[in-house]
């Protein structure tokens, strides 16, 4: 407990700022890029914060797939990294992470959603004033058209345009354009469109012109996602609800923080069809 002291003009006020100790689960889970879930801790108010202070060592990790169990080994060179099992699919499959540390346990459940398909690419104009056309150029939203086969959050990876790589590490710090379609929406899902980037286009310079063709891979993420990212304020971007609204989180017992399915789609090069 940590007693924080207010000295004002004539009174001094104790505030007893409590500190709830939780183990902290940041992960996807399926893609070919994660092989690792990240724990950490809740620290007190007055602890010094730092990547050594807050990760989370010397933890029992196991994930249970398919009725086996299988121990998570420790990551020397990441503070708080632990391995998880690689598998030739995770498409279709539930998972349970278990993880006992410094007397507590927390336990979280997920489902990778069935595998998705990217139909095609296209670039198309964005809807924009008649009169904004600097230099004759437009605006042009390129975006993926996607085949789910369930509810879910998509997102695509760009392998080849670097300033447009996603923010996609963990599920509490998802930076990237993505769509979200939930249970009972009138969405086809055999067209979604999924954006990746927008981007300035001018005929006439040929520095200003789309891609040809772009390697993509395409993320569908648990429904689950989608209840933590409509929070707060339609985004993830106050991930532990300072801003006063409460965040989703499907850790249980003595945790907090996500563990969410994905399922992830080979790296493919599509052409980029123009629709003007």
């Amino acid at each position: 407990m940590f007693a924080l002291t207010l000295i004002g003009c004539e009174e001094v006020v104790n505030v007893d700022l409590p500190y709830d100790k939780r183990i902290v689960v940041n992960a996807f889970l399926g893609r070919g890029s994660d092989t690792i879930v990240w724990l950490s801790q809740t620290l007190p108010v007055d602890a010094a914060v730092s990547v050594e202070s807050a990760s989370l060592r010397n933890a029992t990790v196991t994930i249970e797939v398919d009725g086996q169990v299988v121990q998570c080994p420790p990551i020397d060179t990441l503070p708080g990294g632990y391995a998880l099992p690689r598998l030739t699919s995770w498409a279709g499959k539930s998972a349970t992470l278990r993880v006992k540390a410094q007397g507590m346990d927390a336990v979280a459940r997920t489902t990778v959603p069935p595998m998705p398909e990217i139909i095609r690419l296209q670039a198309r104009r964005a809807e924009q004033p008649d009169d904004w056309e600097p230099g004759g150029g437009r605006m042009y939203v390129v975006e993926a058209i996607v085949r789910m086969y369930q509810a879910g959050v998509v997102w695509v990876q760009n392998d080849d345009f670097g300033r447009f790589e996603p923010y996609d590490i963990v599920p509490m710090e998802f930076w990237t354009p993505y769509n979200a379609v939930r249970r009972g929406d009138t969405t086809n899902l055999e067209q979604v469109a999924v954006p990746l980037f927008s981007t300035y286009v001018n005929d006439n310079d040929p520095y200003s012109r789309l891609p040809d063709s772009l390697r993509v891979r395409l993320n569908h993420a648990d429904e689950n996602f989608i209840r933590f990212l409509d929070r707060p304020r339609g985004g993830s971007n106050d991930g532990f609800g300072f801003g006063g609204a409460n965040p989703y989180f499907n850790v249980e017992g003595q945790g907090i923080g996500l563990f969410i399915g994905v399922a992830q789609t080979p790296a493919v090069t599509l052409p980029v069809v123009r629709i003007d």
